[in-house]
């Protein structure tokens, strides 16, 4: 009796809210990570006359993600004489002071960052150590300029309710989660927070479930997600200039994204960039039956993607003919010994436990016959940075650099690392790789031949954008190649990947890789 008397008490109150012209409710946000330490709570949404698009208190957004943020240390500074709110946030690391400045600027309709490096002062550390084994060394930065965020061009706005400063909540979400693997998320209903980089399928039948499953996305949440779009396309996306994007308004047609199944225009238009790094994740609240959560659909591929493909095919026939097949994959040993004293550690991907996989192989190796190291990427498609540096501080002891350029401000950084460990030393280190080694992969690939490693097989496919994730207005989830492009000491993009000191015609041909191996040497 208690349930119904409060579901009927929660439906008048929504219509004395809504018949005022304006519906202001509390919302139960719940927190999913396993990452961050957010406790659970209840926030105010507001919602513009006859509008399905909420919109959050700034300030409050920031406090209920108390855990994510170092949120009690934010300063806001309210001036109703210009109509804008202020956000200043300092840290002291090292004893160096860093503080940088957010401001909303109602009139205007303007958002203005001092520095993008805001965006990373206030975040805690995850649960997850991506980084054990590694001494930090000083970086080196040049600063980029300020960024200007102009929502009128694209129907955005920042509203003063009640002297509190609004913004549409998946826009809210966006600009103070883009350092992070952290998201917030509406359905209707309810309001989640959760790891964006590990979401599982229950994970999305939970955040996705909604009363709108079965609906249509109403205009207005269409052309929010068209110009959520195109928002995302020019101040977040990290390849415009590889990709020859001058004109999100050309680069994605608006009559064509508005019609038709929106979850299916949203996956298409993800395909317009032709990059292995921007992808569907996952279709939106509206029209989503939560079995089929993306589209098995590879027609109209860019002419990247196809080569990388073609370039798969070929690495997995010679793979194929090399290695064997069993249950139906190819059957690649952890590593081998070939040529008598050279060792092959076949490294399919990068997690937080490869480097120690790694250690464990050369704790192995009888380093009075095996002379030769190759650490094989020839099937690696990428995954964490931090592992492919704590691999490096088991090769050598030189300091190992990666460098990064941002495509929006301007900046450069470098950051250095050295490993806390003793190297294995007795080994001539090789890396090999093939047009499929991508991402972290194709990192390591850069990194080494900048340390002075060889480089054997075919040039490496790319990849130079670390991703990052997008939620969009309706809930569908993709990720980009973001601001932060990874580069070689010079800060040129390694987006078109990285030649071999000696080419193999055969990736695993045992003989080829001997001369390969001996040549220059």
């Amino acid at each position: 009796m208690k349930k119904i008397v409060n579901v009927l008490f929660l439906i008048i109150f929504v219509l004395i809210l809504v018949s005022c012209g304006e519906t202001k409710g509390k919302y139960k946000f719940i927190n999913l990570s396993k990452e961050y330490d957010v406790k659970d709570s209840n926030v105010d949404l507001y919602f513009k006359e006859e509008s399905t698009i909420p919109y959050i208190s700034i300030e409050r957004f920031i406090k209920m993600l108390d855990g994510v943020y170092y949120s009690e240390e934010f300063e806001f500074i309210k001036n109703f004489n210009d109509n804008s709110l202020t956000i200043n946030f300092e840290v002291e690391h090292d004893d160096e002071l860093y503080s940088e400045t957010l401001v909303f600027d109602v009139d205007s309709n303007v958002v203005e960052i001092s520095s993008l490096d805001f965006f990373g002062l206030y975040m805690h550390s995850t649960e997850t150590d991506y980084g054990e084994g590694l001494i930090d060394l000083d970086p080196i930065y040049e600063d980029g300029s300020s960024i200007t965020y102009n929502l009128n061009e694209y129907d955005f706005d920042i509203l003063i309710i009640d002297k509190e400063f609004y913004l549409p909540l998946f826009l809210t979400n966006l600009i103070f989660n883009q350092d992070n693997y952290f998201d917030v998320f509406y359905n209707g209903d309810v309001i989640y927070g959760f790891d964006t980089n590990n979401l599982e399928t229950k994970d999305l039948k939970t955040i996705l479930k909604s009363e709108l499953n079965e609906e249509d996305a109403p205009l207005e949440v269409r052309l929010a997600t068209y110009n959520f779009y195109r928002f995302v396309t020019d101040y977040f996306y990290g390849l415009k200039e590889e990709r020859n994007i001058t004109d999100s308004n050309t680069f994605i047609d608006k009559e064509d994204f508005l019609s038709g199944d929106l979850n299916k225009r949203i996956f298409d238009a993800v395909k317009l960039f032709d990059d292995l790094h921007t992808s569907h994740n996952s279709k939106g609240i509206y029209k989503n039956n939560l079995k089929d959560f993306t589209f098995d659909d590879n027609s109209n591929r860019g002419p990247y993607i196809n080569a990388f493909y073609r370039d798969l095919g070929f690495v997995q026939n010679d793979a194929v003919d090399y290695f064997g097949v069993r249950g139906g994959y190819i059957d690649i040993p952890d590593y081998e010994i070939i040529n008598t004293d050279t060792a092959v550690i076949y490294l399919m991907g990068f997690d937080v436990d490869t480097p120690n996989e790694v250690e464990e192989i050369l704790q192995k190796l009888d380093k009075t016959i095996i002379k030769n190291v190759i650490i094989d990427l020839t099937l690696n498609t990428g995954g964490n940075l931090g592992a492919v540096l704590r691999i490096f501080t088991l090769m050598t002891n030189k300091e190992i650099w990666y460098h990064i350029a941002n495509k929006l401000d301007g900046s450069t950084a470098s950051y250095g690392v050295v490993g806390e460990k003793t190297p294995y030393l007795d080994f001539n280190y090789i890396i090999k790789s093939s047009g499929i080694t991508f991402s972290a992969a194709n990192l390591m690939v850069s990194i080494g031949k900048e340390l002075g490693f060889k480089i054997i097989g075919s040039k490496s496919s790319g990849g130079a954008s670390p991703i990052s994730y997008v939620v969009f207005p309706e809930g569908s989830i993709i990720n980009i190649s973001s601001l932060n492009v990874l580069s070689d000491r010079e800060y040129n993009s390694i987006e078109r990947g990285i030649f071999p000191d000696v080419t193999l015609n055969k990736l695993y041909n045992k003989l080829e890789i001997k001369k390969a191996i001996g040549k220059g040497d």
